[in-house]
């Protein structure tokens, strides 16, 4: 790899293909990058340490061995992908993506893919509680927001969930609101995703007020005694900027 080792910083693409990493009818044998990956960002962090990688990631990978500067993380988009990611590196866009998948890291040793019981081998954002690499949810931009002035009412539809959010930053962005449930009852701990919203180009000093419903349906959960869905009676109300980065929280009944 021939990079000039004076040069301010160094940009390295890599991530999801086809040919060396999982397709449709073939699975990972784990979630780390290929061993072409890890050559190829060796060989350039070792002669220029200011290094960034944009890596496209269709999935979930193990990134926490990774000496670079900074990640920006892209799905294989359309053709308008290598527009966007200049837009964002160069900062004309702040970034403002989530992630829809939990990214556990290297020191969580996961179950085989056909095991589907995910509470009783913990995993995702609603069973497993240990730290990961990166939660679900989880997504920075160059600015930053402020939670503030949680209001929770309940009506014929569900629970209305009411609050602000504020750009504090320097620079326009968008947010993503997420609202959690998180049952209470005994034996039955868990996280689930009740809502969310994206709010788009808020600008640096403004403040936005958010109202979201989460219908009477997210508040059940199977009992496989009774072999059927029941009502929860004790909850968190969640809300943040991920699944584990809470801004605002309150104890409901129902």
């Amino acid at each position: 790899v021939n990079i000039a080792s004076n040069a301010d910083y160094c940009l390295v693409t890599a991530g999801s293909t086809p040919i060396i990493h999982a397709r449709e009818t073939l699975d990972r044998p784990d979630t780390t990058l290929s061993r072409f990956d890890k050559h190829l960002l060796k060989a350039i962090t070792n002669v220029n340490p200011n290094t960034a990688m944009v890596l496209i990631a269709n999935y979930p990978y193990d990134t926490d061995f990774l000496e670079v500067s900074g990640i920006l993380t892209t799905a294989s988009g359309n053709m308008e992908m290598g527009r966007g990611l200049v837009d964002v590196i160069t900062g004309q866009v702040s970034p403002a993506g989530r992630l829809a998948q939990t990214w556990y890291g290297t020191g969580v040793e996961l179950p085989d893919i056909n095991d589907y019981d995910i509470k009783s081998n913990p995993r995702t954002h609603i069973y497993f509680e240990r730290d990961v690499l990166y939660p679900f949810g989880y997504g920075k931009s160059y600015t930053a927001f402020h939670f503030d002035d949680l209001e929770v009412t309940r009506n014929s539809e569900g629970v209305r969930v009411d609050f602000k959010i504020a750009n504090v930053g320097e620079m326009a962005s968008d947010e993503v609101a997420q609202v959690y449930v998180r049952f209470l009852d005994k034996g039955e701990e868990k996280q689930l995703l009740a809502q969310f919203d994206r709010l788009k180009d808020i600008r640096p000093g403004e403040c936005r007020s958010v109202s979201l419903t989460v219908g009477l349906d997210m508040f059940k959960y199977y009992d496989e005694s009774v072999h059927g869905f029941v009502d929860g009676r004790s909850f968190e109300l969640q809300v943040g900027a991920s699944s584990t980065d809470i801004r605002l929280k309150q104890l409901i009944n129902m």
